[in-house]
């Protein structure tokens, strides 16, 4: 991998090279191709809240607690309630369906095995995503509704998001 500076790589890619085999500030031109598409993204996500308005955010925030306070009240029922068949649920869940696989595919290698007891760790994960992407994301709206309500950090996320899909283009740009 050849390290090139920042002039080097323009004239390199003004001169139809391609970066693949040069490196800047120790990475690789397909990391700072990376970096491009993220920072552009990042950049269009607050275009985007920008235009759906603070006004907006905090309704949908609010819609989202309203949503977690059900998710929350669904699982104290399903906890108080019926507690033997939640535990019999995780049981069958847990034990049983990975057994049932495991005889049913006759599974003879040691990372066919791992995969089916992966499953209930799979299933509870997303259960717990469930119940904490309408916390987390009512949170992040809340704050970035009130980055654009301020006036003076209104300006400046609009202005950082701005440059982070200028700068964002500029590396993918460089990494193509």
């Amino acid at each position: 991998m050849v390290e090139v500076d920042y002039c080097e790589a323009w004239t390199l890619w003004g001169s139809g090279a391609k970066l693949e085999d040069f490196a800047m500030w120790g990475l690789p031109f397909l990391w700072w191709a990376r970096i491009g598409k993220i920072l552009q993204f990042a950049g269009g996500v607050a275009a985007v809240l920008d235009l759906i308005g603070p006004e907006r955010m905090l309704r949908i925030a609010d819609n989202l607690e309203r949503t977690a306070k059900g998710y929350k009240s669904w699982a104290q029922r399903l906890k108080g309630k019926n507690k033997s068949a939640l535990v019999e649920f995780l049981v069958v869940y847990a034990i049983m369906l990975p057994l049932a696989l495991l005889f049913y595919y006759e599974v003879s290698s040691r990372s066919s095995l791992l995969l089916l007891l992966a499953i209930p760790l799979v299933g509870f994960v997303a259960v717990g995503l469930l119940i904490a992407i309408p916390y987390v994301t009512r949170q992040s709206l809340r704050i970035l509704s009130k980055l654009l309500t301020v006036g003076r950090h209104a300006n400046t996320t609009r202005w950082l998001a701005f440059f982070a899909v200028a700068i964002g283009f500029h590396f993918d740009l460089l990494g193509s």
